[in-house]
């Protein structure tokens, strides 16, 4: 596999991950008691509501991620080899 593929593959699968993870927290209703936390840790007082689970909401959260960490990694990926072959070393 192209190694720009993979880096996108790899960037897109961890993004997901993280997302499929919180969408887990909102099914399992500890969503709201994390950002709770999280705000209080931080010391700000907004006012966030974590709404019902719905799986199409869901997916399309973990669907999306995907394809941004995909084209972030590819775009990285190829930012990375170009640095790479410019680079000249120091003796």
């Amino acid at each position: 596999m192209h190694s720009h593929i993979r880096m996108g593959v790899v960037w897109g699968c961890f993004l997901a991950t993280l997302h499929l993870a919180w969408s887990l927290l909102v099914l399992t209703g500890l969503a709201q008691p994390l950002v709770n936390f999280i705000f209080w840790l931080h010391m700000l007082s907004v006012p966030v509501q974590v709404q019902p689970f719905e799986l199409g909401i869901a997916a399309l959260l973990v669907g999306v991620t995907w394809c941004v960490g995909f084209g972030f990694g590819f775009v990285f990926s190829i930012f990375w080899k170009a640095g790479l072959r410019s680079h000249r070393p120091i003796y």
